[in-house]
């Protein structure tokens, strides 16, 4: 089905690209605000921190809670707040006459402002034997209540907090799970590094992985460490190594400098800065942006008119 023709005559107000944390926060701001707003997700709300293992650190919730638990009740403000979401992933936004054009595999709407909070894409290890196994037995930052792997071996990859976040949810049913790091010293925090040692999940330090394939229905790394070869089997692997900001859907003359009525929010436009708490403050403050921008607008068109 291709999408529809546009009426760029009757454009929404605001646009919102994302449902993690920081689009979730936008749209509730944006309706607030009295904005006609849409809300676009591919998949399902609550972005990377679907996958956090437990949370601390998020203010008004002193005992802390689970990434799900915390993403359910950002999801359910953005219902009670009535926002129109499209459960389609955006392929394309492009420019026209000053009003942004959102197109999906089945629809086309057009925006006057347009919020981009669609986080990050993990980065791929590019060691020869990694495309083929990608999707199937290797998987990336990847929820565990996705991937079947009760009594499996579970191999993580990183050494940041991601990485041990993840080796902790994987080891609440796995048969056994290690995390591959590539230097001396895993770079995740204390609290995170203390409650590995206290799973007893093992720690690989050193580790390079060099190539993936499959050996008698095992998932085969071939790595170096302390320069010696070593191979490590496991029935899935879980990449944890970083990721870059998802601009996939943005032509590259709207990735470059600042478009008037476009605003980014969020990882995908944070570095390094990744923080539930980070994300929900560029949300907010990318929908106030978007609020005060139609109202320049519109008098900035009253005034044409006079």
């Amino acid at each position: 089905m291709s999408p529809s023709t546009p009426d760029i005559q009757t454009p929404i107000d605001c646009a919102i690209i994302g449902a993690g944390p920081a689009g979730m926060a936008a749209a509730v701001h944006a309706v607030r605000r009295g904005l006609s707003t849409i809300l676009y997700e591919a998949s399902e709300p609550g972005g990377q921190a679907l996958a956090a293992n437990w949370i601390e650190d998020y203010p008004g919730f002193p005992e802390g809670l689970s990434g799900p638990d915390l993403m359910t009740r950002f999801f359910a403000q953005v219902e009670a707040h009535q926002t129109t979401i499209h459960r389609q992933r955006v392929q394309t936004i492009e420019q026209h006459e000053k009003v942004f054009c959102i197109t999906t595999a089945s629809i086309m709407t057009t925006a006057r402002t347009v919020i981009l909070a669609t986080g990050l894409v993990p980065k791929q290890l590019g060691v020869p034997g990694e495309s083929a196994l990608i999707g199937r037995r290797i998987f990336a930052y990847a929820d565990p209540r996705s991937i079947p792997h009760a009594n499996k071996r579970v191999l993580i990859v990183g050494s940041g907090d991601a990485a041990f976040d993840q080796a902790l949810n994987y080891a609440r049913q796995a048969a056994r799970v290690s995390i591959a790091v590539r230097g001396t010293t895993p770079h995740c925090n204390a609290a995170l590094a203390r409650r590995v040692r206290e799973a007893n999940i093992d720690v690989i330090r050193n580790c390079q992985i060099q190539a993936i394939s499959e050996i008698d229905n095992n998932l085969a790394m071939a790595c170096q460490r302390d320069e010696m070869e070593m191979l490590i089997e496991a029935d899935l692997m879980i990449a944890c190594i970083g990721k870059i900001s998802d601009l996939s859907c943005l032509p590259h003359d709207l990735r470059r400098g600042e478009t008037p009525g476009l605003f980014r929010a969020g990882d995908c436009q944070r570095g390094r800065s990744r923080h539930i708490a980070i994300a929900v403050g560029d949300g907010t403050t990318a929908a106030i942006a978007a609020s005060d921008y139609l109202r320049r607008l519109s008098r900035a068109n009253e005034g044409g008119r006079g």
